[in-house]
C-alpha cells in the first residue's frame, strides 16, 4: 500500500501518506543498475526470511506481537515528532522495536533513539529496547540511546527551524543561503522545492 501511494502521488493530495525519494524525483534504471538492485532485493528476502523472520517466529508468540509499521507521535517543545516503527513485539516485561536495515551502514542512534522515545509514549510503563537488523544477514546492532540527548537534539533542531520563521511564516531567502556544492543535493528530499 505504501509502495502504491507512492507511485501514484497520493502524497500530493493526503497528507497522512507520504512519498519515496526515487518516486518524486523520478530516476531512469540503467539495465545494469536494475538487475544489481533485483539480485540485492532477492538476497535480502531470502536473509529476511532464514535470518530474521525465522528466528523470531520462533521466540514471540504471535499474541505479543504489538504491530507492524505503527505509526507513533510525541511531543516535544510544542512540535509534533512522528515516526513508524517497523515492527514491536512484547517479551517478558519489555517492549522490543526492531528496524530493518539494507545495510549495516545506515544503522543510526539517532534514529534508535526517537523510536525509543517514540515506542515509550506509546507504551508507557515499559523498557523500551529498540535495534536495528540488517535483513539480509539478521545482525543485530543494538545502540545506547542517551534519552536526555537525543531530546536534547531534537529541542535544538526546533528551535533551529523555529528561528527560520517569522510569525509561522518562512523568513526571507536571504536566511536559506544556496550551497555552493550541490552534489549533496541528490538525496536530498526537499530538493524540488529549494
Amino acid at each position: 500500500t505504501i509502495y502504491r501511494n507512492s507511485l501514484t502521488r497520493t502524497y500530493y493530495k493526503d497528507g497522512s501518506h507520504f512519498g519515496l525519494l526515487e518516486h518524486h524525483y523520478p530516476v531512469v534504471w540503467q539495465q545494469p543498475t536494475a538487475n544489481q538492485s533485483k539480485q540485492r532485493i532477492q538476497e535480502a528476502v531470502e536473509g529476511f526470511h532464514k535470518n530474521v523472520y525465522i528466528p523470531l517466529a520462533q521466540k514471540v508468540p504471535a499474541d505479543q506481537i504489538l504491530g507492524i509499521e505503527v505509526p507513533c507521535e510525541t511531543d516535544i517543545d510544542g512540535a509534533k515528532v512522528f515516526g513508524r516503527l517497523d515492527f514491536v513485539f512484547r517479551l517478558n516485561d519489555d517492549v522490543h522495536v526492531r528496524e530493518w536495515k539494507t545495510s549495516k551502514a545506515s544503522v543510526n542512534e539517532m534514529q534508535l533513539g526517537v523510536y525509543r522515545l517514540l515506542a515509550g509514549t506509546r507504551w508507557p510503563g515499559y523498557a523500551i529496547l529498540a535495534a536495528a537488523i540488517e535483513i539480509s544477514s539478521g545482525q543485530k546492532t543494538s545502540l545506547q540511546c542517551d534519552e536526555h540527548r537525543i531530546k536534547a537534539t531534537i529541542s535544538e533542531s526546533i528551535a533551529a527551524m523555529r528561528s527560520l520563521l517569522e510569525d509561522g511564516v518562512p523568513k526571507g531567502l536571504e536566511h536559506f543561503p544556496m550551497i555552493s556544492d550541490l552534489r549533496i543535493c541528490g538525496g536530498c528530499q526537499f530538493q524540488g522545492y529549494c
